[in-house]
């Protein structure tokens, strides 16, 4: 890379932290940059790349540089925040909004008892379906393991990726993967956005992302170049804030399908109740333990008769010792 540079490039692309590693090296000079793009905007603060993009930003500083800001999410508070820090009266171009209904996908949600059911509900979803290609996303690594221990066990030729990964290691799956070598990619949310594989027809969210843009973008890996896809969602009593959020975003009510044998008792947790401020303070005053004061003439009186109360040698009386 530092020789690429060293023979000059006119064209740089990388991450965050590389860039921001060049630079103080003093391998990379961004003063003549006329042109800075930040793609993936929205997953680049999200990963807490904002103090390097702030720099990059104060290191490019040729005046006529213009920037241009990419995401997916352009609702996305911390983006906004970004674009007002960077950008110069900018200018915003959106093409269709990120809650809009993709006439392509078919969404499903099935409600889930418990693990056991939830990893009842994939199989039949994966036996009864028909797909070319699935992707399948989960919330943590161990369960990209243990899922894709179970799917091979049953005959499908499958990957796991996950973040924990190196870059090369990613790279060699997801070209595998690209290339129709196995049936099933299980992944956590590093596959979520900027891939293009047209063979897939069916994504299951085994567990619920927990931002509800992250939906958008998990569904979007099927439905492309007008083809049409499936998406399927499961959703259990630890999925179901997720859930809600996502139904909330999407601002529309969800319906839930039942597949035959396996119906859910589970059927979603009720709000928590709101306590209005009047009924709390009578609680609060309720639960105080109350604070007997006496009139100062009982004190003044009980003053009185102590003085007056003394032995027949004139001393004081005797105190009964307390037990």
């Amino acid at each position: 890379q530092i020789n690429s540079l060293e023979g000059g490039a006119q064209i740089v692309v990388g991450t965050p932290g590389r860039v921001i590693d060049l630079l103080f090296r003093n391998d990379l000079i961004l003063s003549g940059v006329k042109f800075v793009v930040l793609d993936e905007a929205d997953r680049m603060l999200d990963l807490g790349f904002a103090a390097e993009l702030t720099r990059i930003n104060q290191t490019a500083s040729h005046r006529l540089r213009q920037t241009l800001m990419f995401s997916a999410t352009l609702e996305h508070a911390a983006v906004n925040s970004m674009a007002v820090k960077l950008l110069k009266a900018p200018k915003r171009i959106a093409i269709g909004a990120a809650n809009a209904e993709h006439a392509d996908i078919e969404k499903r949600f099935y409600l889930c008892d418990h693990l056991d059911h939830k990893q009842a509900l994939l199989e039949k979803v994966l036996e009864t379906e028909t797909y070319q290609q699935v992707i399948i996303f989960t919330a943590t690594r161990s369960d990209t393991d243990r899922l894709s221990q179970l799917l091979t066990s049953q005959g499908l030729k499958t990957a796991a990726l996950s973040g924990e990964m190196s870059q090369a290691d990613r790279n060699k799956i997801m070209d595998s993967f690209s290339r129709g070598q196995q049936q099933v990619l299980i992944t956590t949310d590093v596959a979520s956005r900027g891939l293009d594989l047209l063979q897939v027809s069916l994504v299951v969210n085994f567990d619920m992302p927990k931002q509800a843009e992250e939906y958008v973008h998990r569904i979007g890996r099927t439905g492309r170049a007008g083809a049409k896809g499936v998406a399927v969602s499961l959703v259990g009593p630890k999925d179901w804030e997720a859930f809600k959020r996502v139904e909330s975003f999407l601002q529309q009510p969800i319906n839930f399908s039942e597949l035959q044998g396996l119906k859910a008792k589970f059927k979603g947790l009720k709000p928590a109740p709101v306590k209005s401020a009047d009924k709390a303070a009578k609680n609060t005053a309720k639960a105080r333990p109350k604070r007997v004061v006496k009139a100062p003439q009982d004190r003044k009186n009980r003053r009185k008769a102590n003085r007056e109360i003394v032995s027949d040698d004139g001393m004081a009386p005797l105190k009964k010792k307390k037990l």
